[in-house]
């Protein structure tokens, strides 16, 4: 018998995916099998915006508060460096979210997003910006920019 790996499920919700894959025996178990038995065990998190900056928020304080002084030096690093300097702090968090598309970390790439529309970044900014995102990171940053304008889109919205 032979193993073979199986692509299961591309799941594409409003901001969140899950790409499962799971190794199994080709004439023992069908695909739809696998499915149930793999979604029925996954924890699918699913927020909304505000339920991130919340999650976000009272985790940052749980790993401050608990965390060593080697993780508050680097939380204050990474503070610092964005703020305004020779780089104005809007130009240093397109950079930001550029590269949390090519990393292709998606809470990064939402608080980065909601960082540059609170520094006033212009439709036309942010288009141009995926656009570097792209050509950096190639066809596979192209999920994450779908959600990357789904969100951005999201925030634009609940500011009106």
């Amino acid at each position: 018998m032979f193993k073979i790996l199986k692509l299961i499920t591309l799941y594409i919700f409003e901001r969140c995916f899950i790409v499962v894959f799971a190794k199994t025996q080709a004439s023992t178990c069908s695909v739809s099998s696998i499915f149930f038995k793999l979604t029925k065990s996954l924890k699918i998190f699913i927020m909304t915006l505000k339920e991130f900056k919340e999650f976000r928020e009272k985790i940052n304080e749980k790993i401050l508060s608990e965390g060593t002084l080697y993780t508050r030096r680097f939380f204050a690093l990474d503070d610092d460096v964005y703020k305004d300097g020779s780089i104005p702090k809007k130009y240093k968090e397109m950079m930001g979210l550029v590269a949390s598309i090519v990393l292709r970390c998606d809470d990064c790439i939402t608080y980065h997003i909601i960082q540059c529309v609170e520094n006033s970044i212009t439709k036309e900014e942010f288009f141009e910006l995926l656009d570097i995102a792209l050509i950096v990171g190639g066809s596979i940053t192209i999920p994450h920019i779908r959600r990357a304008v789904n969100t951005y889109f999201e925030i634009i919205q609940d500011k009106k």
